[in-house]
């Protein structure tokens, strides 16, 4: 099934916005191919102008992110090997460096680095409220335990929020399989070549491709694509709130969640953050 109105919350902040007609593929029945049929997105919210604002928060990021991206190769060659033909995790963060403009040599100097590193690095997700009582989720990819631990609780009591038990946030959040690239071929084609992919949905908008599905079958739809000529294709599971948090940020009271969100972004061993809040502005 599609997501209908849960798709656009993959990043930390959303606006609401106007309705989008999409592509969505049917399921495959009775081992028959996906079918497409239209479908419009309902609940006026903007797929695609989220996509757009998204891209346009990470491109003023990706120096940042570029030491990031170093921990995230290093836990991939580690986890799979070296060969990213071999290693569809690699393929993915290698896509993503590039469009960080992380530089080939550069990627391979730190696959080369990864090969020989004796470092270990702990994948950890921390749960927590927010100002207005937004959920936040927090995946942390550390050498430090408690160093990780010590900076995110530092950053949510410093804004009014708090971290919880496991499983209490996560609990309102589900995950989907998001795929995403760039190409030059044609909506049809792309369409025709999903056909025999268990995918759930695409969205295609100025020659870039999001293709959702069930997180088991990222991996799948990745390796099918590749096959068929794509490339610099990022996959990841993601995760999408079962409710929102709607906050007029437009207010000083409430500009709070925003300064949480970005200062756990810019701590060191934070990969991603992940919310419900849905910020809408009341003043336009």
């Amino acid at each position: 099934n599609g997501f209908g109105a849960n798709f656009f919350v993959m990043w930390p902040r959303r606006v609401c916005s106007v309705a989008l007609v999409s592509l969505r593929l049917s399921p495959t029945i009775s081992g028959n191919p996906a079918q497409p049929i239209f479908a419009k997105r309902n609940a006026g919210h903007s797929h695609w102008e989220n996509i757009r604002r998204h891209k346009s928060a990470m491109d003023s990021k990706r120096q940042q992110n570029a030491s990031k991206i170093a921990r995230e190769i290093l836990t991939a060659v580690k986890s799979g090997g070296p060969d990213p033909e071999k290693n569809i995790r690699l393929s993915s963060v290698i896509a993503k460096a590039k469009s960080y403009n992380i530089t080939k040599d550069s990627i391979q100097t730190t696959i080369n680095k990864a090969i020989g590193s004796t470092d270990k690095l702990e994948e950890i997700t921390y749960e927590g409220f927010g100002p207005n009582r937004v959920a936040i989720l927090v995946d942390v990819l550390t050498d430090s335990r408690n160093r990780a631990a010590q900076t995110v609780r530092k950053a949510f009591t410093k804004y009014g929020g708090s971290l919880s038990q496991p499983g209490t946030v996560a609990s309102i959040f589900q995950s989907q399989g998001i795929i995403q690239f760039d190409t030059d071929q044609t909506e049809e084609k792309l369409m025709e070549d999903l056909l025999e992919c268990p995918a759930d949905d695409l969205t295609f908008n100025e020659n870039h491709a999001i293709v959702s599905c069930q997180p088991e079958n990222t991996h799948k739809i990745m390796q099918v694509l590749i096959s068929k000529g794509y490339k610099d294709i990022t996959g990841e599971t993601t995760l999408f709130p079962k409710r929102e948090i709607e906050v007029d940020t437009s207010t000083e009271d409430n500009q709070t969640i925003l300064q949480l969100i970005d200062e756990l972004e810019a701590l060191e061993d934070v990969q991603k953050v992940t919310t419900n809040l849905c910020e809408i502005n009341q003043e336009s």
